[in-house]
């Protein structure tokens, strides 16, 4: 039970990208219950899909805080104003010509979006991570401990870097191994550097030496 417990709170810090804090979802001000219901739906038919799944990966390395279901509402949202928007601004095309228009690139546009905010912070996360790693190593060779030296990084390092040892730290903090934290780090945002960073730390608990 302890076990099981432990896994749903690391899902819920891989699900929303939370570190510090918790996501409320209540039906509230700008979130009614019509718009609930939506998203619910939408959850629902996104539910165990493949596409779901990496769809969701770009979600969490963009750092869009979006439930499966509230991607699928924004990309038929985006559909239905692509529509109207092309129905608006040629009104010179045919009507069905221009309708089918605007849905198509309504229905593109938000994953062209999301892919490239997600591969322009990979690349960001990739162009900080020496400085990082170079930060982690100057706090063991002070003495630190590797959760206190990633401690000093979500302090000093900057974004997007800061937000994801943040999250690793925040893993480990309920109970999941350091390593463990850090190679979820590197799947989410499919880093090689830091996979090879990883199994350097595995590889030094088992065989010893210097980390730093």
């Amino acid at each position: 039970a302890m076990k099981s417990e432990k896994r749903r709170r690391i899902e819920s810090l891989d699900a929303y990208g939370v570190v510090g804090a918790t996501r409320q979802h209540q039906s509230t001000g700008s979130h009614s219950s019509v718009s609930e219901r939506m998203v619910a739906a939408g959850d629902r038919v996104m539910e165990g899909r493949e596409s779901t799944t990496r769809t969701m990966q770009l979600i969490e390395r963009a750092d869009w805080p979006l439930r499966p279901g509230e991607w699928l509402v924004l990309r038929v949202v985006a559909v239905i104003v692509g529509i109207a928007l092309a129905m608006v601004l040629l009104p010179n095309m045919p009507i069905l010509l221009a309708a089918v228009l605007g849905g198509v690139l309504g229905l593109l546009l938000p994953s062209v979006a999301l892919r490239f905010m997600a591969r322009r912070r990979a690349r960001k996360f990739e162009e900080n991570l020496p400085d990082v790693l170079m930060l982690v190593a100057t706090s063991l060779s002070s003495g630190f401990s590797l959760p206190q030296a990633l401690d000093a990084v979500t302090r000093d390092a900057p974004e997007p870097a800061r937000k994801e040892f943040g999250r690793a730290l925040a893993e480990t903090r309920i109970g999941l191994d350091v390593a463990d934290a850090l190679e979820h780090m590197s799947v989410r945002m499919d880093s090689e550097n830091m996979r090879w960073t990883t199994m350097a730390i595995r590889i030094q608990r088992q065989v010893g030496g210097n980390l730093a």
